[in-house]
């Protein structure tokens, strides 16, 4: 039987083919978003240290001059994921006490992964140890309630995550964008001429792209005591977030993406303007390091902005 050209076929049977294709395109793609999103689960538990940790408490407080801070960090305690890293944050308050901005993010990691778990994650051996950056987060803060004698101060977090790391391939930061709201609450349980005693909770919701271009979202949450005497101060939280695709039957029983970690940090005034810092972080569940730091923080009276002088 002669074959018929293309050109001849009857519509019907082009329009066929064509419907088969797109099934079968369909289905190909199908088959590789859940490939990924068993195989390269964007969570805390498979990336490193500083891919999505879990959002900071800031006792509730808005502060009255610009803030700076830097801080050298290094893990503890892993052979499979080692991190050396540092990092700067920067808050201006636009009205003091009461609106402010803020950034902050590692700015350079140099780590090192075994092969064991390099090979577990899928890295290239060449990309298993070298240098990094992570995303970037920018937040406004807005007070929402001053503190009472009868109820809280409520502080207003809304926060954006970039997608500017680039280093999705070496598992060390997602590069995908994200973002996340809270509230902050506090309030002061005991003042003296010597003493302060602080108690402050946040609540709020997570979400960040994976790289299967979906979106796992999760509730925030966490709990915060601080305590200033004299010169010292010292604060302590136990804070995490949950999401939705470790009980999703399409993803894997370990998606790891529901973390929580304790956190302990002391900071010795050094004079009225200049702070030291030390911090020490235990990952509870869904964040397999322990990761300890020493900084300075500085506030800056000439970079306020004179809107609020």
């Amino acid at each position: 039987m002669a074959r018929i050209p293309l050109c001849c076929a009857q519509p019907s049977s082009i329009l066929r083919r064509g419907l088969l294709f797109v099934a079968l395109l369909m289905a190909a793609l199908s088959v590789l978003s859940l490939r990924g999103a068993e195989d390269v689960p964007y969570s805390s538990r498979w990336f490193g240290p500083h891919a999505l940790p879990v959002p900071p408490i800031e006792e509730a407080r808005i502060g009255r001059e610009t803030l700076i801070a830097t801080r050298l960090g290094s893990s503890l305690l892993s052979r499979r994921d080692q991190s050396q890293s540092l990092h700067l944050s920067l808050e201006i308050p636009l009205l003091r006490e009461v609106i402010s901005v803020r950034a902050w993010g590692c700015i350079l990691e140099h780590y090192c992964i075994s092969d064991a778990w390099g090979e577990q994650l899928g890295v290239r051996p060449e990309e298993r140890s070298g240098w990094a950056t992570s995303d970037y987060y920018v937040q406004a803060r807005i007070r929402l309630l001053s503190e009472r004698s009868i109820h809280p101060s409520i502080i207003l977090n809304t926060t954006l995550k970039t997608a500017s790391s680039k280093t999705a391939s070496t598992r060390r930061s997602f590069d995908t964008p994200g973002y996340y709201f809270s509230l902050e609450l506090g309030k002061d349980l005991l003042v003296s001429e010597t003493l302060r005693l602080r108690a402050a909770a946040q609540l709020g919701f997570l979400c960040w792209e994976t790289g299967s271009r979906r979106q796992d979202d999760a509730y925030m949450y966490g709990l915060q005591l601080s305590m200033q005497w004299l010169r010292l101060s010292i604060r302590t939280d136990l804070s995490g977030y949950t999401g939705w695709m470790y009980r999703h039957p399409r993803y894997r029983a370990d998606h790891g993406d529901r973390p929580i970690t304790w956190r302990m940090e002391a900071a010795l005034r050094l004079s009225h303007s200049l702070s030291l810092t030390a911090d020490l972080e235990r990952g509870l569940r869904d964040y397999p390091f322990t990761l300890v730091g020493l900084g300075l923080r500085m506030e800056l009276p000439a970079l306020t902005p004179r809107l609020v002088r």
